[in-house]
């Protein structure tokens, strides 16, 4: 396999974002598999054309406005799973923490969902790939996390109507 997309949604969509950043990035590559001591530069992986992420972001920074205590909880719990303490704290766990490695980041598709909790986090990621010069395409839409209770104007399959 010489090229691939890559499509991720929710916890998938951060580590496809890593994946990518990676794929798209020698220089991370190489820090990860020096921090780690795997042998990550053996293998040759292919090029990554293109990202299509679904509600796939996740920043520590980004506020969780209105969310109840459990789904803060949950929030915390997968970024501790992320970056669990006692982890080297210099090494970025989540796409939006690399920052500056994302300039050679693949076209990527942005769906979100406005009520999601973590769609502050979608936007700053948006906002940081086009800053960077990447190209993005954004769609966001009135809904939850996973699109529960999908907008109405989608068509749903036969068998869900």
């Amino acid at each position: 396999v010489e090229r691939c997309l890559l499509f991720g949604d929710s916890a998938g969509g951060n580590l496809v974002s890593m994946a990518a950043a990676m794929l798209s990035n020698r220089g991370l590559l190489e820090e990860l598999a020096r921090r780690t001591g795997e042998p990550l530069l053996e293998f040759k992986y292919p090029a990554v054309e293109r990202v299509a992420l679904l509600y796939g972001f996740l920043d520590s920074e980004a506020p969780l406005e209105g969310a109840s205590w459990v789904v803060s909880l949950g929030f915390r719990f997968v970024l501790d799973c992320y970056a669990p303490r006692g982890v080297d704290s210099d090494m970025p766990y989540t796409f939006l923490a690399l920052r500056d490695g994302i300039a050679t980041f693949p076209p990527t598709l942005l769906l979100a969902g406005e009520a999601d909790p973590i769609f502050p986090s979608t936007l700053r990621a948006r906002d940081m790939l086009a800053s960077k010069g990447v190209d993005v395409m954004y769609r966001a839409y009135p809904s939850t996390h996973a699109f529960l209770g999908f907008p109405r104007s989608w068509p749903l399959p036969s068998e869900f109507q």
